[in-house]
C-alpha cells in the first residue's frame, strides 16, 4: 500500500488517472444497478398487468362529435368536403382520450384482453385531432374565420394535443385582440397529459407576451 502511495504521489497524472477509473467504475456499477432495479420493477409490473382480469369500459370518457354544432358547410371545395367525410365516419366510431397513458397502464387499468380495443379507441382519438386541427387550418385558408374557430375550439376542448391547434386559434385569439381567450387557452393546455404540453404552453405564453407589448 505504501509502495503505491508513493507510485501516486511521484506521478500526480497517474493519480488523476487512477481515481478517475476509480470514480467511472462506481458510477457504472450505481448506473447498472438502478438499470437492473428498474428492469425488474417493470417486468413485475408487466406480469401483474398481463394477469389483470378484463374489465367493464362503460364508463370511459367517451367523445361525442356534435354534429349540429360543427360547420358543415356546402362548399365545392374537396378538400373541405374530405374532412367532412372523414368526421362523419369517426362519429360512427368509440372515441376515447388515452394520450400519455403507456400499455402497461391501460392494462392494469382495464385489464390485458381489452388493449387492442382500447388502441382503436386512443388510434380514433389521434386521428380525430388530426383531422380536425386540417379542417380549422384549411377553412381559416379560405376565409371562414368564425368556422375555424368552431372546429379548433372543439379540438381544444377534448384536450387535442395537436400543436399547431393551439397555435392557429391563439393566432386567431390575437387578431381579433381576444387576449382573454389566449388565458383559456393556457388553462385547457395546462390540462394536458401529453409530451408536446410543453411545447403548446411556451408557443401560447410567447404568442400571450408578443400580443400584449
Amino acid at each position: 500500500m505504501r509502495f503505491l502511495l508513493n507510485i501516486m504521489l511521484s506521478f500526480p497524472i497517474l493519480t488523476i488517472v487512477i481515481i478517475l477509473t476509480i470514480l467511472l467504475n462506481l458510477r457504472n456499477r450505481k448506473t447498472t444497478s438502478l438499470f437492473k432495479r428498474e428492469r425488474e420493477s417493470f417486468w413485475e409490473k408487466e406480469s401483474l398487468a398481463n394477469s389483470t382480469r378484463k374489465k367493464d369500459l362503460n364508463n370511459l370518457h367517451y367523445i361525442t362529435i356534435p354534429e349540429k354544432s360543427l360547420p358543415f358547410i356546402e362548399t365545392n371545395d374537396e378538400i373541405i368536403n374530405s374532412f367532412h367525410k372523414d368526421i362523419r365516419k369517426l362519429m360512427t366510431e368509440p372515441i376515447v382520450n388515452l394520450t400519455g397513458y403507456t400499455n402497461t397502464e391501460l392494462k392494469l387499468e382495464y385489464g390485458a384482453a381489452n388493449l387492442n380495443t382500447l388502441s382503436k379507441y386512443d388510434s380514433n382519438f389521434t386521428e380525430l385531432c388530426r383531422v380536425l386541427n386540417k379542417w380549422g387550418s384549411r377553412l381559416l385558408e379560405l376565409g371562414y374565420n368564425i368556422e375555424a374557430c368552431t372546429v379548433l375550439e372543439f379540438a381544444v376542448s377534448i384536450l387535442s394535443d395537436v400543436s399547431s391547434t393551439y397555435k392557429t386559434l391563439g393566432g386567431i385569439y390575437a387578431q381579433n385582440g381576444d387576449f382573454s381567450k389566449i388565458d383559456n387557452l393556457l388553462n385547457e393546455a395546462e390540462k394536458l397529459n401529453s409530451l408536446s404540453k410543453p411545447v403548446i404552453i411556451k408557443a401560447l405564453s410567447e404568442l400571450k407576451n408578443s400580443s400584449v407589448s
